[in-house]
């Protein structure tokens, strides 16, 4: 059973250099977002999980949306796009990089990116996000 995951990394401008897969313009994310709200069911990932757990099929148009790395740019650029179309999603943290920056990125001559901090993670927990 294959998981219905949208996934991203980063939501926010484009940087020199970054691979294309690892990053979104935030109108292009904005457009994403509202066609999931429209045409599937956006549904936290412990949902989908659950259903493979239990060897239930999907409910009809589930999709789960998910961020790798935990950027400080989702603040800015993709959680209130995820408020406005009441979109869960989940956030999978490089927790050694809390509150620093992507020091794991090991392409040269990128320049380093802020990490979320503990306070970011406590504003997505309070907006019902998966951490």
């Amino acid at each position: 059973m294959t998981l219905p995951v949208y996934y991203y990394h980063r939501v926010g401008p484009f940087r020199d250099g970054a691979p294309l897969k690892m990053n979104v313009s935030p109108e292009a994310f904005r457009e994403h977002m509202s066609v999931l709200a429209r045409r599937a069911h956006p549904v936290p990932i412990g949902d989908l999980v659950a259903c493979v757990r239990e060897g239930r099929p999907f409910p009809r148009g589930a999709v789960a949306v998910t961020f790798d790395d935990g950027y400080r740019d989702l603040m800015q650029h993709a959680l209130p796009v995820l408020r406005k179309f009441k979109i869960p999603a989940a956030f999978f943290i490089v927790t050694g990089g809390i509150g620093g920056v992507d020091s794991w990125n090991s392409i040269d001559k990128l320049p380093r990116e802020p990490v979320m901090s503990w306070d970011d993670l406590k504003t997505l927990r309070d907006e019902g996000m998966t951490i």
